[in-house]
């Protein structure tokens, strides 16, 4: 669980038990789709990483030694939980619980899943996610040390340094809200974020960093950034196109896949806009 998590102890429980059941139906889906090469990727921690972070700097590094390895290049990731599904650790986003931030599980000591919450906005689920990353991938300090650094390596993750510098310059005086809200949508992490970013790599000095926060305080913008808001990127698909395979190849009833999906099929579909018709005779695509 994430540190500052206000759960009760009940309320994790109960959460276990969802994200228990929701992986069952997962992994039942995934052995039905085994004879189409359907198969999920296995998890493989990249060589050379290192074991630990202790420091922003180490966490910097790290980042950028995992986009090297995942060969991300420096450009933006267009969705972070795609990305981590298909690197062989499943994503699952609930909504409706108060408190929650994100938790890591590792099913079978050895298939990691994050879960985070859906309820947050699409630039605050991509951080999110990558931040469970790091606690998968890295050991860190205990408590609030190890929080801000993880928070560092996703932040790197999301705006790597070269392009942060490439993009701001090496020394600014400010930072104006047209420019955060473009590198907002380039990139795909809050204005805040952006802004913590600068002042990590010490673009924008103390002082700056001080007051542009109390402002965004007062105008309420931590909470509700101005502008549009970033919404792709964060959500990864893979179950539901398992799923729609399944159903087109006959290999599910629509009562089975109501049933993985533990909702009404009609619902999940009306979302995609798809014609029912059109799944039942193969003829959708």
């Amino acid at each position: 669980w994430r540190k500052k998590s206000t759960m009760g102890v009940r309320q994790q429980r109960m959460l276990l038990a969802r994200i228990e059941d929701w992986l069952e139906r997962y992994l039942e889906l995934e052995s039905l789709m085994k004879p189409w090469n359907l198969e999920a990727p296995l998890f493989e921690r990249p060589e050379g990483l290192p074991e630990v972070l202790s420091t922003g700097e180490e966490a910097e590094l790290a980042a950028d030694l995992l986009r090297e390895r995942w060969e991300l290049g420096l450009d933006p990731i267009e969705n972070v939980g795609e990305l981590l599904e298909a690197r062989g650790i499943k994503v699952w986003a609930v909504s409706g619980i108060e408190g929650f931030d994100g938790c890591l599980v590792v099913a079978d000591g050895s298939a990691p899943v994050v879960v985070i919450n859906s309820d947050y906005s699409a630039d605050r689920q991509r951080f999110d996610l990558l931040h469970e990353l790091g606690h998968l991938l890295f050991d860190v300090p205990a408590g609030r040390d190890g929080e801000k650094v993880l928070h560092r390596f996703a932040g790197a993750m999301l705006f790597p340094r070269a392009m942060v510098l490439r993009e701001l310059s090496s020394r600014r005086s400010k930072l104006d809200v047209s420019t955060l809200h473009l590198l907002k949508h380039h990139y795909g992490l809050s204005m805040q974020a952006i802004v913590v970013r600068a002042h990590d790599l010490g673009i924008v000095s103390d002082s700056y960093f001080k007051s542009f926060w109390i402002e965004f305080g007062k105008r309420g913008w931590r909470k509700q950034e101005p502008g549009d808001p970033y919404v792709q990127g964060a959500r990864p698909t893979r179950f539901e196109r398992l799923l729609f395979t399944a159903l087109a190849e006959e290999v599910v009833s629509r009562s089975r896949a109501s049933e993985l999906l533990d909702r009404p099929l009609e619902d999940f579909m009306s979302e995609f806009q798809l014609e029912h018709e059109g799944l039942e005779t193969g003829a959708c695509c």
